[in-house]
């Protein structure tokens, strides 16, 4: 019964840390541009100075229960890790797991708070020359591709699991 529970913990935390961060890029990023200029870096901010600790908790929750259920509970057995397949696997997704969550934390994250403080930028797209604003944005939605990678590495782990 634990198993299971911490099993079911862990993919419930993996849909709202996925499921946050590709809300984010995919809708709410697109939704605010459309928005009046005044208005965007507020909105962003508001938001994402919500959406962040909820997804990081989330992203903590999924490396923490993997871990647990690999490395404790015996799905990793041996060691050296590539010796075994399915540990070698686990030990991907724990060292993939833990980068990608210190990367969506510590560097996309912040990158994203500057941008949308930077008055100066706002300022310099309100009056016309968008163009930091636009490098900015895109330089976030690059360290946002980051983390998707990362996310497209677990799943593939999951994926060598359930076969």
């Amino acid at each position: 019964m634990g198993w299971r529970l911490l099993l079911v913990t862990h993919w419930i935390g993996g849909m709202v840390w996925v499921g946050g961060v590709m809300f984010t890029g995919l809708a709410l990023f697109p939704a605010v541009a459309r928005l009046p200029r005044p208005w965007q870096p507020r909105v962003y901010r508001t938001v994402m100075r919500r959406a962040h600790p909820v997804l990081t908790a989330a992203g903590a929750l999924v490396v923490g229960t993997g871990i647990w259920l690999g490395g404790v509970s015996g799905m990793a057995r041996v060691w050296p890790p590539w010796a075994d397949g399915d540990t070698l696997v686990w030990a991907v997704a724990a060292v993939v797991g833990l980068l990608t969550l210190a990367w969506g934390s510590l560097v996309s994250y912040r990158a994203a708070d500057r941008l949308f403080a930077d008055e100066a930028v706002w300022r310099a797209a309100e009056a016309g020359d968008p163009g930091p604003l636009r490098r900015g944005l895109a330089r976030v939605a690059a360290y946002e591709g980051v983390e998707v990678a990362g996310f497209v590495v677990l799943i593939g782990c999951m994926a060598w699991f359930a076969a």
